[in-house]
């Protein structure tokens, strides 16, 4: 079975000083704000890519990571889909690789505007594959050099 091609890629980072975080990002590195997932979780541009600042304690999976200083879980690879149909393409795909491990079937998430799985990768890496369920949610990416 081919599977569609990914739409992009997020990385999550979990800030216990959430604020100081998005200052951090956005006023001292200067990177520009494509949206936001409710008022906790604050997403930047980067080429290629964007990069979401979640408050600590906040999360779409079942048990909310937290920053990198408290746990072993440093970001999440946050692989992008066009429709929810391509997610759970990819949940398929995955509970039958025999590597890593599925940790939650899709599910709509409304109060993220998501549709989304969770998966751990080999090293025990957290990967979620998720598509917007508005599409106009973010900015576009910037075009790749």
């Amino acid at each position: 079975m081919s599977l569609p091609q990914l739409d992009g890629s997020i990385i999550f980072i979990y800030a216990k000083d959430f604020e100081a975080s998005c200052r951090f990002y956005g006023e001292v590195l200067g990177l520009e704000r494509a949206g936001e997932l409710g008022g906790d979780v604050q997403i930047f541009l980067l080429s290629g890519c964007y990069l979401a600042v979640v408050k600590q304690g906040v999360s779409a999976s079942a048990t909310p990571p937290r920053c990198a200083a408290e746990a072993g879980d440093t970001a999440i690879v946050g692989l992008l889909c066009k429709s929810t149909k391509d997610v759970d393409a990819y949940h398929v795909r995955l509970q039958g690789a025999g590597l890593g491990s599925v940790l939650s079937a899709p599910q709509r998430n409304d109060t993220f505007g998501l549709y989304n799985m969770m998966a751990r990768d080999p090293n025990g890496y957290l990967v979620e594959v998720q598509c917007f369920l508005k599409p106009d949610m973010l900015k576009p990416l910037k075009s790749k050099l």
